[in-house]
């Protein structure tokens, strides 16, 4: 049976009961979600998805919450920033990457209305060859704010 909230005002012990667990897990530092590792998943490009959790370095057995990607070193690669309800709260991992794919960084600016352009896409093409496409976009979750730049790579 899926979770619900109670349809009326008057809470069931089941309802309450369940509040209480989670408090208490809280209260002592457990994890609510079993402590599975976080997992990452590869488009393959055929539908089909793999699982490259371990090779990608991203395992860590953490209770983690969100993540953010961003090409923190500026070397034209997506780095992670991982934040955990447990310790460590916050953990970063570097994309090390071999560098010899090429890459684009805009830094958009936009009207007075919306000076992040937050929402603009970029599309990025060598005459009528599409080499990639960007949304600009910002989300705030734990201790994340992602940056405000669309980065592209190029192959």
């Amino acid at each position: 049976m899926p979770s619900q909230s109670p349809l009326s005002e008057s809470l069931t012990l089941e309802y309450t009961d369940g509040w209480a667990a989670v408090n208490r897990l809280i209260r002592e530092g457990k994890s609510w979600s079993g402590r599975e590792p976080n997992t990452m998943y590869l488009n393959i490009g055929d539908g089909t998805f793999s699982d490259v959790s371990y090779t990608s370095g991203i395992a860590f057995p953490d209770d983690a919450r969100c993540f953010a990607m961003v090409d923190w070193d500026y070397d034209g690669d997506l780095d992670f920033w991982i934040a955990n309800r447990t310790a460590p709260k916050v953990r970063f991992v570097r994309n090390e990457a071999d560098g010899s794919n090429r890459w684009v960084a805009l830094r958009l600016t936009g009207a007075k209305s919306n000076p992040d352009a937050i929402g603009a896409r970029v599309d990025l093409q060598a005459g009528a060859r599409a080499l990639g496409i960007a949304r600009l976009a910002t989300a705030q979750a734990l201790a994340f704010v992602l940056a405000r730049a669309a980065v592209l790579g190029r192959g």
